[in-house]
């Protein structure tokens, strides 16, 4: 069997005469700026302070400019022009016009972004979120310090929150942030989100607890809707145990499901159909596999059985439709594969009786989503959701890999020792980020990698699901 290695990542040189060149443009036309040479515009603000600019430089990334100096306004053929100087940062609005590049502090990223919204300047909103990001990226307890600096920087905050989560909870950052800052109603807009980037429910628990304990009088209502963003039964029974033993008094009634949920399936027996059980989460929102509709909790083996056909039909099984090919290294008992086995969406217990491989590590399912290159398009998937359904000889050690036909295999998660399945469920796991030059897969597998719950060398799968960007070939 080949050997997953990674893929090379394209990298890209700018040597010095490329910086010089670049400096010498943006140091020029600031001269312009600073000199009023060949200025063929003045823009005037209420303190009476003036700027000797360019039209061209004006339009070129601002439509507001371009619409006041460039259309039928009375100002398009005036050399005076009047305007606001919004929040008091013109200088440095007219700055990133004229060399594309500003300072960016918690101090001004509420102005700037205001500016950019004002005068238009798609390109200085861009600019100053990037930023702000690449400061969390170095400290992450600035985050919750730009949190209050307006509309949009919340936005961009609460989606980096989502992207960087499991950092941010190993760092603690949620153990300092007051409910003055954030209150509970935005943060918990954040934790029941299904764009929140986590590898286990647990860590949602985690940053309640933080939460509460540092802002202890919060009423009990804020405290009672914290804890409904948590998929309780995604939760450890340790975990369980210690918040229901920590928090009784508010919890709700999904915890108590949670743990007999958990309980039984360290017993190995079935649990009461009666259980109030949630599904796994996952960031299905933001995910391009089905562009001519609104994406739901079906991903892109559902989505071709869906759009593949034709318009107007009823949805087919991708494989039944020989749009999608599945294999594997071996067949225990001579049992073929399931094509149930895709396109069931995140259904909990997974619709497909489990498939196994023969024992021994290595084995492998493998699904190909252009089999004969009938299809035109490749996958970067973000995220995928294994379903098992049965409660003995659970997975403990796999790889989810991709690749291409002639091109080695790239690992897009490793799963060692992974105590995600405790009982029948599909799980949504998060893939590792791709290299920017990536142009997609076509085939996608699990292999085994070690021993099962059991201590034996088993692979079982009822069902794959994949989530991600589909590339048109």
């Amino acid at each position: 069997m080949d050997t997953p290695v990674e893929r090379p990542v394209k990298s890209t040189f700018t040597g010095p005469t490329s910086d010089r060149k670049l400096n010498f443009w943006r140091d020029g036309f600031m001269e312009y700026l600073q000199s009023g040479a060949f200025s063929d515009i003045i823009l005037q603000d209420e303190r009476g302070k003036e700027y000797k600019c360019h039209k061209v430089i004006l339009c070129r990334k601002s439509d507001y400019f371009s619409t006041l100096l460039a259309g039928g306004f009375r100002e398009s053929g005036q050399t005076l022009v009047q305007i606001a100087d919004v929040d008091q940062v013109l200088d440095e609005v007219l700055r990133f016009l004229y060399t594309g590049s500003i300072s960016v502090t918690r101090d001004n990223v509420s102005a700037l972004l205001n500016a950019a919204e004002a005068y238009m300047i798609e390109a200085l909103t861009t600019f100053v979120l990037e930023n702000v990001q690449v400061q969390f990226e170095k400290d992450k307890d600035l985050v919750f310090a730009y949190y209050n600096r307006g509309d949009q920087s919340r936005l961009a905050i609460a989606d980096f929150i989502k992207s960087d989560f499991e950092a941010m909870v190993a760092q603690k950052c949620f153990s300092r942030l007051s409910s003055s800052i954030m209150g509970p109603d935005a943060l918990c807009e954040i934790l029941s989100s299904n764009d929140l980037v986590t590898e286990t429910e647990d860590a949602v628990c985690d940053v309640i607890e933080q939460y509460l304990d540092f802002n202890q009088n919060l009423e009990l209502q804020d405290k009672e809707k914290l804890f409904r963003t948590v998929r309780w039964n995604f939760v450890s029974l340790p975990t369980c145990m210690r918040v229901y033993g920590k928090f009784s008094s508010f919890c709700p009634i999904e915890l108590s499901h949670s743990m007999v949920f958990r309980a039984c399936a360290n017993e190995g027996v079935a649990p009461p159909a009666s259980l109030s059980l949630q599904k796994p989460r996952g960031s299905f929102a933001t995910f391009n596999c089905r562009p001519k509709s609104t994406n739901d909790n079906h991903g892109l083996f559902y989505w071709m059985g869906r759009g593949k056909i034709s318009v107007g039909t009823k949805w087919k099984n991708a494989v039944e439709a020989n749009l999608v090919a599945i294999s594997s290294s071996s067949n225990w008992n001579g049992t073929p594969l399931n094509p149930q086995c895709v396109g069931t969406g995140i259904s909990t217990p997974p619709h497909a009786a489990i498939f196994w491989c023969d024992h021994g590590i290595g084995q492998w399912v493998q699904f190909d989503i252009n089999p004969s290159n009938i299809n035109n398009f490749r996958l970067k998937p973000t995220h995928y959701a294994y379903g098992y359904s049965t409660t003995s000889w659970l997975p403990r050690n796999w790889v989810f890999e991709a690749g291409n036909v002639g091109e080695p295999w790239t690992v897009l998660r490793n799963h060692a020792d992974d105590q995600s399945f405790m009982a029948n469920a599909v799980i949504v796991f998060a893939c590792d980020p791709l290299p920017e030059d990536c142009k997609g897969f076509t085939l996608f597998r699990i292999r085994n990698t070690g021993v099962d719950s059991s201590g034996s060398n088993w692979l079982g799968l009822s069902s794959l699901e994949l989530f991600g960007e589909t590339v048109i070939l």
